[in-house]
């Protein structure tokens, strides 16, 4: 009776062993759906004088920047995300 329950504990053994080891090298990938655009346009107002509409499309269009996420008070000290 002992040899055979360390038989069938070593076969199970063995199967937790080859499942590990034996499972498909083909990549998944998921579907990650995209955000809708957002609506409307931007209303820039300059000093009251001007006023300049833009809708997605130009905003995308503009060059984009790198830059630090912060201000900075009259006295040096940073706010915002550093």
């Amino acid at each position: 009776m002992k040899q055979l329950i360390l038989v069938l504990g070593l076969c199970l053994l063995a199967a937790a062993c080859v499942c590990g080891c034996t499972g498909g090298t083909a990549e998944t990938t998921v579907a990650v759906p995209e955000p809708p655009l957002p609506g409307g346009n931007i209303t820039i107002i300059n000093g009251g004088d001007s006023e300049m509409v833009l809708d997605w499309d130009a905003i995308t269009a503009m060059p984009a920047f790198e830059g630090y996420g912060y201000g900075v008070s009259t006295v040096g000290i940073k706010y915002g995300p550093l």
